[in-house]
């Protein structure tokens, strides 16, 4: 660049001006990769569809197709304490999906029902075998994050819930189950560092057990005192146990005993109530165990009560029962007597309403697009509403969707489950409920 003294006039060479273009034409080229245009995905030859409930459907088939690479499992087990005292409470589990290539499959918004079971370790031929089957439960996982130690509290699985005994190995062998949408069970395995008992610190000397023992006999109802706990058994009978996970079904020849047991701790001491503290014998002699489907042990402070969930499992010919308990192994043995054809039956009972069927007409057919229909429990006892079944016009009942959900007595659900099916005419609808070989109820959702 020249400038001349007489006119002020500025002379540019050609060279200076090719630079200055070139810088130009750099930058622009770097803000348009920094910010994409923000319609780029709109087009003109084809008008905007979509709609909330297409994406919706859109990302769970998105989420579905990536649970098909799904071809293993991971399990990793750590004990942990979740209260307030420095004592371990339970081992938490995290289960994670694995690909083809044993990369994680990382789903998000897909509920999967996990079977969790764990066993005693034995050995044959210096190699793990399981055992006895002393833990059975269900969870369920809704992402991959679930099986990261780092993003999720994982599964908890409480030592009070794990039927143990003193002469147990302290670690066991886990299996899991994870149910995928489209039928498969993807199993995984653990049997390297289980615990399936708290590490105990120092050495506990147990409590002499008598060679005899008192007997305190009570009726069902009535309460047994001792210095520093007060204990009130009641009991019921039925066929199935609902919890949050599924239903358990007593054997067609079997019945459960659910014994309800409150327990107060009236003394200044902490305390520990087990369900494993009770057992049962019927008018033969023949001990039952608790299942291990009991619920309600843990630490008991003073002034407060806890409240046990106690089953046995007892043939259906029983006729007297007696639920027993000795607290601490001492001297005394209560025993609360029954008889099986007194206990109140207690057992859901489901009916379906009818209710509407969405959808319309797509190039001359009927597209059904959800099934709405209402489920009443009108009998005594919670029951939990797992696999729906539906059957259009005269075919044969096929899978309609999931409802996980615990009915109790008296209440009435609005059952809302989204389909695609088209037909050349509206067909009757019908709907039931199944729960492995048990039909649930059976009804109309539209005729």
């Amino acid at each position: 660049m020249h400038l001349s003294k007489g006119g002020g006039i500025v002379r540019i060479s050609v060279g200076f001006v090719v630079f200055v273009l070139v810088l130009l034409l750099v930058a622009l080229a770097g803000c348009a990769e920094k910010e994409p245009p923000k319609y780029a995905k709109e087009t003109t030859s084809t008008p905007q569809t979509d709609s909330k409930t297409q994406m919706v459907d859109s990302e769970k088939e998105k989420q579905l197709k990536l649970l098909k690479t799904a071809k293993s499992g991971h399990i990793t087990t750590f004990t942990k304490n979740w209260d307030e005292d420095a004592e371990d409470d339970g081992i938490v589990v995290y289960v994670t999906l694995k690909d083809e290539k044993d990369d994680t499959v990382m789903f998000e918004g897909v509920s999967l029902p996990v079977d969790i079971e764990i066993y005693t370790k034995e050995y044959e031929n210096f190699k793990p075998v399981k055992g006895r089957l002393i833990y059975q439960g269900k969870a369920m996982i809704t992402s991959w994050k679930d099986g990261n130690m780092f993003l999720s509290a994982g599964i908890r699985v409480p030592f009070e819930d794990i039927k143990a005994k003193e002469s147990d190995d302290e670690f066991g062998i886990l299996y899991v189950k994870v149910h995928l949408p489209d039928g498969r069970v993807i199993e995984a395995k653990e049997d390297f560092g289980v615990r399936i008992k708290p590490e105990i610190i120092g050495t506990r000397t147990p409590t002499p057990k008598p060679s005899e023992q008192e007997v305190v006999e009570l009726e069902l109802g009535e309460s047994y005192k001792t210095s520093n706990l007060n204990v009130t058994v009641k009991a019921i009978k039925t066929n199935v146990i609902a919890d949050e996970f599924g239903n358990r079904w007593a054997e067609e020849d079997s019945v459960f005993i659910v014994a309800t047991v409150k327990v107060e701790n009236t003394g200044s001491e902490k305390e520990y109530i087990s369900t494993s503290d009770f057992w049962l014998t019927d008018e033969s002699g023949r001990r039952y165990d608790a299942e291990i489907w009991s619920t309600g042990s843990g630490k008991l402070y003073p002034k407060e009560y806890r409240n046990l969930v106690v089953g046995f499992e007892v043939p259906k010919n029983a006729q007297k029962i007696f639920v027993k308990y000795n607290p601490s192994f001492g001297s005394q043995i209560a025993v609360w007597k029954g008889e099986v054809g007194h206990l109140k039956q207690m057992e859901p009972k489901i009916e379906i309403e009818r209710g509407k069927i969405e959808g319309g007409t797509s190039f001359g057919e009927f597209v059904i697009k959800k099934v709405i229909f209402y489920a009443t429990n009108k009998g005594n006892w919670p029951i939990y509403l797992g696999k729906v079944e539906v059957k259009y016009g005269g075919g044969s009942w096929e899978y309609l969707g999931y409802v996980r959900e615990i009915i109790e007595p008296g209440e009435k659900k609005t059952i809302e489950l989204s389909e695609y099916e088209y037909f050349e005419t509206m067909p009757s609808v019908r709907v039931r409920f199944v729960d492995d070989d048990h039909v649930l109820a059976e009804g109309w959702a539209w005729i």
